[in-house]
C-alpha cells in the first residue's frame, strides 16, 4: 500500500510539476533579458457618483489544499530536508525537485537535458519561495504544488 501511495504521490507531483514548469518558464526569464513594457498612461476614468459606483466584487476564499498534495509533501519532505531543520534551503529544494523531474522524464521516456532540468529547478524554487527568504517549508510546498 505504501508503494501505491508513493506512486500516486509521484504521479500527482509529476502532473503538478509539469503544470508548474510551464508557468515557471514563462514567468522566470532573467531580468536582464526582459524588455520593460513602455509606460503608457491609461485614460483617467470619469468620476462616478455614489449612485453610479458598482459594488466591489466579494473576495474569493483561497482554494483548499488538495489532500493528495498534502500527503505527498508530508511523505517526501523529510527526505528532501537533509539537515532536518524543517525548511528546505535552495540547495535541498533543487536536489529534491531535480530528482523528481528526472524521474518524470524517465517515466515519459523523454531525453534528459541537464541544463533544462537545472533551469527548471531554479524556476521552481523561485516560485515556491514566495516570501523570498531563500527557504521553503511544507506550507510553501503545498501552496506551490496546489498551483499557488
Amino acid at each position: 500500500m505504501l508503494r501505491t501511495i508513493a506512486a500516486s504521490g509521484v504521479a500527482i507531483a509529476t502532473s503538478l510539476i509539469i503544470a508548474q514548469a510551464a508557468g515557471a518558464q514563462e514567468a522566470a526569464a532573467p531580468a536582464d533579458t526582459m524588455t520593460p513594457a513602455p509606460e503608457t498612461a491609461a485614460p483617467a476614468p470619469e468620476a462616478a457618483g455614489p449612485a453610479d459606483a458598482a459594488p466591489a466584487p466579494a473576495a474569493q476564499p483561497a482554494p483548499a489544499a488538495n489532500p493528495q498534495v498534502v500527503a505527498f509533501v508530508d511523505q517526501e519532505f523529510p527526505q528532501a530536508d537533509t539537515d532536518g531543520d524543517g525548511k528546505l534551503s535552495e540547495a535541498e529544494f533543487k536536489a529534491w525537485i531535480t530528482k523528481l523531474k528526472l524521474a518524470e522524464l524517465q517515466a515519459q521516456n523523454k531525453p534528459v537535458v541537464q541544463a533544462e532540468v537545472d533551469t527548471y529547478a531554479t524556476n521552481a524554487f523561485a516560485m515556491a519561495d514566495k516570501d523570498t527568504d531563500k527557504l521553503v517549508d511544507k506550507n510553501d510546498l503545498v501552496t506551490f504544488f496546489n498551483g499557488g
